[in-house]
């Protein structure tokens, strides 16, 4: 049988490599830096503080984008009383022919 070994290159290739005579596979995962329980708790609170300045960032964009469409929706209205000096019972159009 004969097989073929394959590494995918730093460009997206896959390269063939020759000359392979044989291949050992290790289940053994390699040993994890053990932390110190402050240098964990610093990490977290590092990712911790991290993440809330996002969210704060994110919901000061919302609360601004409120506040600029409810300003918006504000001045539309005024604009919209300003401009209509009658009742909002009567007609633009003058009030409708008399019967005979």
């Amino acid at each position: 049988m004969t097989a073929r070994v394959e590494i995918l290159g730093d460009d997206g290739e896959w390269l063939e490599l020759t000359g392979v005579t044989a291949v050992e596979l290790h289940a053994e995962r390699p040993e994890a830096e053990q932390l110190s329980m402050e240098q964990a708790v610093e990490g977290f609170m590092a990712w911790a503080r991290q993440a809330a300045q996002q969210y704060a960032r994110m919901a000061e964009e919302i609360v601004r984008t409120f506040n600029s469409a409810a300003a918006a929706a504000e001045r539309f209205e005024q604009a919209r009383r300003a401009c209509s000096n009658r009742p909002a019972w009567q007609s633009p159009y003058g009030p409708p022919p008399r019967r005979r």
